[in-house]
């Protein structure tokens, strides 16, 4: 467990220290390996074929001087397996000068069958070797250039020298019919080579450097450009986010304190109304109701109980208003609290069922919140009442940390489904419809497998400062 929980621990790290980084800084990171490896690989084969081509190149010259002066006296090997006195003493003359013993360390002429016909070391002639992989090339008719690549057993004492030695193996041919008749093997000084090569060497590493070093700056210019740009427009977003989450607030505030204000609004005009004109038609039933009207005949107190009902019903219905238009307080009532009056009334008022589902563990919602949930549960209800009959009704309240949510639903008859999503359309659902979208919320009507649902679902974050 404490392996698994450190390697998670190091993840976590990783991810966030590369979640801090910038574009270039990530580019910067990616591109490093990829770019050391590439110029790794360009390096090393720029190098080797360098190398090659040097060791080549002075190879193949210093053949071409050693075969003009070896070639003519080594005819007889056409002919014979050694080399009689008179070629000895003339190549022993020719690599006793000044100009060959400065270059050439030491020299062997190979019979094709790895018979050594002539050294410069007495004990090597006539002994057989191995033929070497460089031997076997010149037997072919090719030169072949090694550098210090002293492996062969005959080179072994070479080895000592702790010097850089070049091994050239040159075919000698025959001179008329060119058929190859032996192959001189020669190690020549490389100490003027090795420092050549040294230095194309160092040179080619310093190229490769700079010009990957130079496509990775041009790559990182271009991805910090870029990352800048990012970087700006994302700024920009950010404010226009910030400003638009501003202005949403406001909006939503202003809404919330519309809202409030209607409330307000509607409460004074049920006070007017109430005091005003229900009071008046009140009074002027029982003035009416008190006059002798009976005295004046059957047909004229006929004529006053239909004046005196209709002033009642008129009154009745200005108290419908009045309670339709004004709130209970509910401002300072917690969320099931308002739920439960919503629904008792409903309850009372239509001698219905109504199952309820509350669960409050979110926070407390502002005034005009409550306002706007009184209201949707209180047309909900209504028109379950309008439509359904009453019948199957559930009204389910959620108050979690993110979200409100709240459920009005109900069993429909199939001939009420098409006249009820008919009504969806109507002023009063829009206008519900429309206070909740104020808050920032979602608004659902549906009709589906003999049920009406209507729904709403509003974040914590919206509805001005919910």
């Amino acid at each position: 467990m404490p392996i698994v929980s450190g390697h998670i621990c190091w993840r976590g790290a990783i991810l966030r220290f590369w979640r801090k980084l910038n574009l270039t800084q990530r580019f910067g990171i990616a591109l490093a390996p990829v770019m050391l490896l590439g110029m790794a690989v360009i390096g090393l084969w720029v190098v080797e074929q360098i190398e090659e081509g040097v060791i080549d190149n002075a190879g193949a010259t210093t053949a071409l001087l050693m075969d003009s002066f070896v070639a003519p006296l080594a005819q007889e090997l056409a002919t014979s397996e050694s080399l009689s006195i008179g070629p000895t003493r003339a190549l022993d003359e020719v690599f006793q000068q000044a100009t060959f013993q400065a270059r050439i360390v030491s020299v062997k002429i190979w019979k094709p069958d790895g018979t050594i016909a002539y050294s410069n070391d007495i004990n090597l002639v006539g002994k057989i070797f191995d033929i070497s992989p460089g031997l076997e090339h010149a037997i072919g008719g090719n030169i072949h250039a090694e550098f210090n690549q002293l492996n062969s057993p005959e080179s072994a004492d070479l080895a000592a020298l702790g010097i850089p030695l070049l091994e050239v193996y040159s075919p000698i041919r025959e001179t008329w019919q060119g058929d190859v008749i032996a192959v001189i093997e020669f190690y020549a000084d490389a100490t003027n080579l090795a420092r050549t090569m040294a230095e194309a060497r160092r040179k080619s590493w310093l190229v490769v450097g700079g010009v990957t070093l130079a496509m990775a700056l041009l790559l990182l210019g271009i991805v910090h450009s870029g990352s800048l740009l990012i970087a700006r427009q994302q700024r920009s977003i950010e404010a226009t986010l910030a400003e638009n989450r501003m202005l949403l607030e406001r909006t939503q505030r202003a809404s919330g304190r519309a809202v409030e204000l209607t409330e307000q609004q509607l409460r004074r005009v049920s006070a007017d109304l109430h005091d005003g004109p229900a009071q008046l038609i009140g009074v002027a039933a029982l003035r009416i109701g008190a006059l002798p009207i009976a005295k004046l005949g059957d047909k004229a107190a006929e004529e006053g109980g239909q004046i005196v009902q209709g002033l009642q019903t008129a009154m009745q219905e200005i108290r419908d208003i009045c309670k339709g238009l004004s709130l209970p307080d509910i401002e300072l009532k917690r969320l099931t609290e308002i739920v439960d009056q919503v629904v008792d009334s409903h309850v009372a008022r239509t001698s219905t069922k109504v199952a309820l589902d509350i669960s409050d563990k979110g926070p407390d919602l502002p005034a005009h919140f409550k306002i706007g949930l009184y209201r949707f549960l209180q047309e909900g209800l209504n028109n379950a009442f309008r439509h359904g009959e009453g019948k199957d009704q559930k009204v389910s309240v959620f108050n979690t940390n993110e979200s409100l949510t709240a459920i009005v639903s109900n069993a429909i008859a199939s001939d009420a489904a098409a006249n009820a999503e008919r009504q969806a359309s109507g002023l009063g659902l829009m206008g519900l419809k429309e206070r909740i979208e104020t808050l920032g919320g979602i608004f659902d009507f549906n009709v589906a497998g003999g049920r009406a649902t209507l729904s709403m679902r509003v974040g914590h974050h919206q509805g001005g400062g919910l």
